[in-house]
């Protein structure tokens, strides 16, 4: 999921430092099966405040964006990311 224009509405704070997302992003959706239960569940993990600087990321700028989700589906994590102005698509 990528934009370049972030807003903060739904879990949009890094669950580490609590920052939110800032000037372009870009999140990876993952889905994993919990081995005891078999369930599956999708987490995301990802960068923002990204700022060109040139044709290159500026490494200076950048923060890495966690935000906590618990036995979280993708079809919920799609969702939160289309409320903070998020565009998915599937590789």
């Amino acid at each position: 999921c990528f934009t370049n224009e972030a807003e903060n509405e739904k879990n949009a704070r890094d669950k580490n430092y609590g920052h939110e997302y800032t000037l372009g992003s870009l999140m990876f959706l993952i889905e994993f099966t919990e081995i005891e239960s078999g369930e599956v569940y999708a987490d995301t993990i990802g960068y923002t405040n990204l700022i060109l600087r040139g044709e290159e990321i500026n490494q200076e700028q950048i923060l890495e964006m966690n935000p906590l989700y618990e036995k979280a589906s993708v079809d919920m994590i799609k969702r939160d990311m289309v409320y903070n102005n998020f565009i998915c698509t599937k590789p």
